[in-house]
């Protein structure tokens, strides 16, 4: 700490210890080090007694905000109000101020990482789900392609059979058979389209 920051030749600056005090610049055990100073420059008569009153009053119990901090500063204007009780209170209330502020800020701080950690979540999560439905697009794919193989076998088996009365019964079959196939595909086709809408 520079004490001739705050005690100059003929004159104390009282809004620099103030300031400087509730921006916790200047701590307690500070403020006991620059009174003692003040008290030997008054004896030395290098400066006027900057106190009138020994202590500050009024003093509210903990109902502390920014607001009433920047009031306790702009106090020290007047010179009856500054005196170590004054200080010492200036610094409680400075403190636990600056404390909330960072209470604030830390709690700000992790409702960030959280919403980063749900973004990240969630990207993942959307990402598998698309993983997912490709999959299960190909799947549909493939099962498609088999079927179209084995309804074209069936149809080119049918077409030889045309001319055969004796094996009517099993061409018939066949027919049924290759019916089935084109629901089944009318189906998959549906299913595919479904899949590949979802997967965009």
């Amino acid at each position: 700490m520079n004490i001739d920051k705050y005690i100059k030749t003929s004159r104390l600056n009282i809004l620099a210890i103030t300031s400087d005090v509730s921006k916790g610049i200047i701590s307690r055990q500070d403020i006991e080090i620059i009174i003692k100073e003040i008290d030997s420059a008054v004896k030395k008569e290098s400066i006027p007694n900057p106190y009138i009153k020994t202590s500050y009053f009024p003093k509210i119990n903990k109902q502390w905000d920014k607001k009433y901090l920047d009031y306790l500063v702009s106090v020290a204007a007047s010179s009856e109000c500054f005196n170590k009780d004054y200080l010492l209170y200036l610094a409680d209330v400075s403190e636990y101020v600056r404390g909330g502020l960072k209470r604030v800020a830390s709690r700000f701080f992790i409702f960030v990482i959280l919403l980063l950690l749900a973004f990240v979540i969630g990207n993942l999560t959307a990402s598998s789900n698309a993983n997912s439905l490709k999959k299960e697009l190909e799947s549909k794919k493939t099962e498609l392609n088999i079927s179209y193989k084995e309804k074209s076998e069936l149809e080119e088996k049918i077409s030889s059979y045309a001319d055969y009365d004796d094996i009517k019964a099993e061409r018939d079959s066949l027919q049924e058979k290759c019916r089935g196939l084109e629901d089944k595909l009318t189906q998959i086709t549906n299913i595919a389209s479904e899949t590949a809408l979802e997967n965009q």
